[in-house]
């Protein structure tokens, strides 16, 4: 989505500096991206039943391979998590 005003875009550049900190430095883009967009939509992040959630990724076992293959955003809009 496009951000309504620039204080909004600006918010987003200030989480990822929050994020990429020096123990995350080595980290790679699509990850920290995910990262990202998880800390700035929280609100719809509270309202995702965890367990269910959980137990779907246990099902998926790829890993350290999740967030490079984006099963988490797969997961979330493809089952009844809310």
């Amino acid at each position: 989505t496009i951000p309504l005003s620039d204080a909004s875009g600006e918010r987003s550049f200030s989480v990822l500096k929050r994020i990429k900190n020096h123990l995350r430095s080595t980290m790679g883009e699509q990850k920290l991206n995910n990262l990202a967009v998880l800390y700035i939509e929280q609100e719809i992040m509270n309202s995702v039943d965890m367990p269910k959630l959980l137990m779907n990724l246990q099902e998926v076992k790829l890993g350290r391979n999740l967030f490079e293959k984006n099963v988490v955003c797969r997961l979330l809009f493809s089952n009844d998590l809310f």
